[in-house]
């Protein structure tokens, strides 16, 4: 079997505080090469791959195609390999790896991406043997790795876990705002959509019930613990109106907010 055929563009570390200090976003731009990417860190900055965004998590790959359609916030800071190939084989192998996943053990690819820094194949032709065969064992170790993945959706929730729980410590933190969906998609750097999916898959609930259910929790506490008037508990735990939290609060327990305390508290008291 013959060896791939490809051309090495650049690789390197980058780091856009270094490149772009005072950049916060850039344009939309279609690779004219294979961009592969290793994110060992979390990073403030996200990655948008044909109009969706992603964060840059501890362990996300990146592999744009020269179809894809790219665009970044910044700051970021990656290990990268940009390679140019005609090889039909190497195409369809690179063409199959995910625009952005997870890689459940990064510090192996760290090390082999290591392994290429000090390489000067511009001046060493020894070097180009070592930057050819790193760059095949990069690909050949995240593609062992895609395959050994269970799917692509746990892929994708893997990749926003980090985001989605910061979505849900902020809904916690804001029962008594209305927390629409627009609204919680954006603090997750998600469309509304997307981010309806993702949410739905990792919590199993939909925002919707998901935020109900909180404010169904948050009013179970008050009503053991505060001897406070059912509209303004209603109002701090964001329903609309008292007689809409008693709908509400009846709909997913069976009682009416006070028949829940009265049978609560004389449980506590035996």
């Amino acid at each position: 079997m013959d060896c791939p055929s490809f051309s090495v563009l650049e690789f390197g570390v980058f780091d856009s505080e270094v490149k772009f200090p005072k950049m916060v976003t850039t344009q939309d731009r279609r690779p004219d090469c294979y961009e592969l990417e290793l994110y060992a860190a979390d990073c403030p900055g996200k990655s948008c791959m044909d109009g969706q965004w992603y964060p840059l998590l501890h362990g996300t790959f990146v592999c744009a195609k020269p179809t894809s359609i790219r665009k970044s916030f910044l700051p970021f800071k990656c290990y990268y390999i940009h390679l140019q190939t005609e090889d039909a084989a190497l195409q369809q192998l690179l063409d199959g790896i995910p625009a952005l996943f997870t890689l459940p053990r990064v510090q192996e690819l760290v090390h082999l991406w290591n392994q290429l820094l000090p390489l000067d194949p511009e001046n060493f032709p020894e070097d180009r043997l070592l930057l050819t065969s790193g760059v095949c064992r990069i690909i050949h170790t995240v593609c062992h790795y895609r395959h050994a993945a269970s799917d692509i959706k746990e892929d994708r929730i893997l990749l926003h876990q980090k985001s989605l729980l910061q979505t849900e410590a902020y809904i916690r933190s804001h029962l008594s705002e209305p927390l629409e969906l627009q609204q919680l998609a954006a603090v997750c750097g998600l469309s509304p959509t997307y981010f309806h999916s993702v949410f739905t898959e990792f919590f199993q609930k939909t925002p919707a019930r998901f935020v109900l259910d909180c404010r169904i929790t948050a009013a179970k506490t008050a009503l053991l613990t505060e001897n406070r008037d059912l509209a303004e508990l209603a109002a701090d735990c964001g329903f609309s109106s008292q007689s809409y939290f008693c709908y509400k609060f009846k709909q997913v327990t069976g009682q009416s907010p006070l028949q829940y305390r009265k049978d609560q508290l004389g449980k506590l008291q035996l």
